[in-house]
């Protein structure tokens, strides 16, 4: 179904707000009354996941004592996980129509200008809590005994293997003559807990956050695509203007505009905007994050209608 949307009527007070208008000056204020079409603008979601590597205390001896290579050193990671595209229709200020349709006036855009992506403030959810703690397993603060680095993973890779040994005799029944039903199961849970800890000794932990930013942006018509930000493993999503990352782009590409007949021609016709219906993707490189089939006004048609149908 055709879809026009209805116009933005508005009452301008053109002298105090746009004082060159029609070009008078220090002349007393006159009222215009007029009407603007819409234009569609878009709110594009983009998620992102960050994954934060902690070298573990004893990395550098995983290989010794575990036979599986550490992470040595900290790092970060991201990865773009998903996106959305929603929109909305707001007026658009660049052209004003007068009663007549044969008369419409260029304005400077009002208000503020998102021809341009802004970044809203993102939203960051963690799925961990006090990730970043090991255990300690150094030696008693009154022990006299000097304990070197190497000395404490041995007696930490020891004790991965004592709690393994542990595990599997109480899941064959060598151990836990006193251990019955809910027993063994949380017994069971709670050395696989400590087995975690002592490993993450070795391999480090790894912390995955989820930070989400909005970008807003109104295409213009003739550019169909517009860069939304940046994007690099290392940094994540950064401004278009760091050019050390790869584009996310907001692309728009028209499948179909409406259609509607033109009616009888009349000095009360009025302006209408019939939007174009347009592929939206979201898109870094050759992935594809998002994709919509949404109207965009201003990449339509604006056509000449009659005002009113009644006779």
């Amino acid at each position: 179904m055709n879809s026009i949307r209805p116009l933005f009527l508005i009452l301008i007070v053109l002298l105090s707000v746009f004082p060159d208008a029609y070009g008078q000056n220090n002349q007393e204020n006159s009222y215009f009354e007029g009407y603007v079409l819409p234009r569609t603008v878009f709110n594009v979601t983009i998620t992102q996941q960050k994954e934060t590597v902690k070298s573990g205390p004893y990395a550098r001896f995983a290989q010794k004592y575990l036979g599986v290579a550490a992470p040595l050193s900290n790092r970060e990671i991201y990865s773009i996980k998903e996106a959305y595209i929603s929109s909305y229709e707001e007026p658009d200020f660049s052209v004003l129509y007068s009663g007549d349709a044969g008369n419409k006036i260029s304005l400077p855009t009002a208000g503020t200008d998102i021809t341009k992506n802004t970044e809203n403030t993102p939203y960051v959810k963690s799925h961990t809590y006090d990730a970043y703690g090991f255990l300690d397993i150094g030696p008693d603060k009154y022990s006299t005994v000097d304990y070197s680095l190497e000395d404490m993973a041995s007696m930490a890779a020891d004790g991965i293997f004592t709690i393994r040994k542990r595990r599997f005799d109480l899941v064959t029944g060598e151990a836990g003559e006193n251990v019955f039903g809910a027993g063994i199961r949380d017994a069971i849970d709670e050395m696989q807990r400590m087995e975690e800890e002592y490993l993450a000794l070795f391999l480090g932990k790894t912390i995955t956050e989820e930070i989400t930013k909005t970008y807003t942006v109104a295409p213009e018509k003739g550019h169909p695509a517009t860069i939304l930000c940046r994007f690099t493993e290392a940094k994540g999503l950064v401004p278009d203007t760091d050019l050390s990352g790869r584009p996310v782009t907001l692309e728009i590409t028209v499948k179909g505009e409406g259609v509607i007949k033109t009616g009888r021609d009349s000095k009360d016709n009025k302006i209408f905007r019939i939007p174009a219906y347009a592929q939206c993707t979201v898109k870094e490189g050759n992935n594809l994050y998002a994709n919509e089939i949404l109207p965009v006004y201003q990449f339509g048609k604006d056509i000449e209608l009659p005002a009113s149908t009644k006779k």
